[in-house]
């Protein structure tokens, strides 16, 4: 190829878009695909002249399991022929023909070369590629191959959401236009990146699944059979390749003979009718799905139906419930009412009580009253009553209730613990005996 014809090659390369910000896996990759196929668009006689210069963005390995073919560099031949003296006419022609033929194979390889490695600049932000940049040279001397190494390298970590995918496109359906060798490039390719993964697939699996492939196709019937009846030892991943690729064979030669035939007037007619009973059996079974719709659909409208009426009942339930609920909640505060009626009563009746008590036989008390005395105001008293508490008999604690912001109340329902009005920094704690700071209002003057 000249090297103008190269360059209208790479006027057609398929653009890569950019990748923003880290690339992944699934981002070079994807570039990666589209490097190769502009590599292999362009039109040159090397390697065998079936692959174009895809081998600029492949592993040699890789690009000889493709082509079949050994991929040799083309040599810089100087920049003019090399003559030797007293060569005559026809030596020199034939010299100057050779070497014009191998710079412009060097030329068209670098010129190609070289937009592969710019389409990969323009496509990856610079930080992700500096550590190939020389500071002098930039990546002149850097070719795309390298580039894509150092990305999978570096930033080609997979993960779950790649390594499911990569699965999923070994189990896809095998397209027959597809050549059986490209076909299992793309099974290698696959299982390559299960391993980059750390999760390779085993000889043995990728036959499972291949096979599986293989039958839905419904154009290797003899071929599953003919590999049903080899022997488990046979039934290796090589010969499993092999097998198919002679299938695929098989069935490419029977495709043009069925195609000749076809011009003969009988073939047209054998296809007419088994389309016509393919068009029976598609609309059969387009009227039973839309059945199969039509039941589901009026299945879905029963459920939603009872559903409905479900709601209703809960909402109406929920109503009723509610009414009670209320009912209950205003007869609890009658009775609360009634509760605290009655307490005053009887805070009314020992507060009498206690005032009896307390004067009744003053003259002979010993004024020590403590302990498990008897309330009566008598030393020695027998009497009624049992005052367990620590202080005198007339102690304000005796017969009013401690709150902490509030001071010494008439209410027992009113102390710290339940205060109905606290202040701030209120301690529910708090008891007359141990106030902590809290307010002496109706409390004797300390002592």
């Amino acid at each position: 190829m000249a090297s103008n014809d190269a360059s209208i090659a790479i006027d057609r390369f398929a653009p890569i878009t950019k990748v923003i910000g880290t690339p992944t896996f699934q981002a070079i990759n994807s570039r990666h695909k589209i490097l190769k196929q502009n590599a292999s668009s362009v039109l040159t006689a090397l390697a065998g002249g079936n692959h174009g210069l895809l081998a600029l963005v492949m592993s040699n390995a890789d690009y000889t399991a493709l082509t079949q073919a050994v991929w040799v560099e083309p040599l810089n031949p100087g920049m003019r022929p090399i003559i030797p003296n007293g060569a005559n006419r026809v030596a020199q022609e034939n010299i100057s023909s050779q070497w014009k033929n191998e710079f412009e194979a060097w030329k068209m390889t670098q010129d190609v070369r070289e937009a592969l490695k710019k389409q990969i600049v323009n496509a990856i932000d610079d930080e992700y590629l500096e550590d190939l940049k020389d500071p002098d040279t930039g990546y002149a001397n850097v070719t795309p191959l390298e580039m894509l190494t150092h990305l999978y390298t570096e930033y080609g970590e997979l993960n779950a959401q790649d390594i499911s995918a990569n699965r999923t496109e070994l189990k896809a359906d095998y397209d027959p236009n597809m050549t059986m060798v490209s076909y299992f490039y793309k099974i290698r390719e696959i299982r390559s990146i299960a391993t980059r993964a750390g999760n390779p697939i085993s000889d043995n699996d990728i036959i499972a699944e291949l096979y599986l492939v293989m039958a839905r196709t419904g154009i290797f019937d003899k071929a599953i059979d003919d590999w049903d009846e080899l022997p488990a030892a046979d039934r290796t991943w090589a010969r499993f390749q092999t097998h198919f690729k002679s299938a695929y064979r098989r069935h490419k030669e029977r495709e043009k003979r069925e195609q000749a035939s076809g011009r003969n007037g009988n073939r047209p007619m054998a296809n007419s009718a088994m389309a016509n009973a393919a068009m029976e059996t598609l609309a059969t079974s387009m009227e039973q799905h839309l059945a199969n719709y039509a039941n589901a659909a009026t299945v879905d409208r029963n459920a939603l139906a009872n559903l409905t009426q479900t709601n209703a009942t809960l909402v109406a339930t929920n109503a009723e419930l509610t009414t009670k609920m209320n009912q209950c909640l205003i007869e609890i505060t009658k009775m609360q009412q009634e509760i605290q009626k009655l307490q005053s009563k009887v805070k009314g009746g020992n507060r009498n009580n206690r005032n009896r008590n307390g004067n009744g036989n003053g003259g002979n008390d010993n004024g020590n009253n403590n302990g498990n005395g008897n309330g009566n105001g008598n030393g020695n008293n027998n009497g009624n009553g049992n005052n367990n508490g620590t202080g005198n008999g007339n102690s304000p604690a005796a017969w009013k209730y401690y709150c902490y912001s509030c001071g010494l109340t008439n209410d027992r329902m009113h102390t710290s613990m339940n205060c109905p009005n606290p202040k701030e920094g209120h301690l529910r704690h708090a008891t007359y005996e141990r106030k902590f700071g809290g307010s002496r209002v109706g409390c004797p003057p300390a002592t």
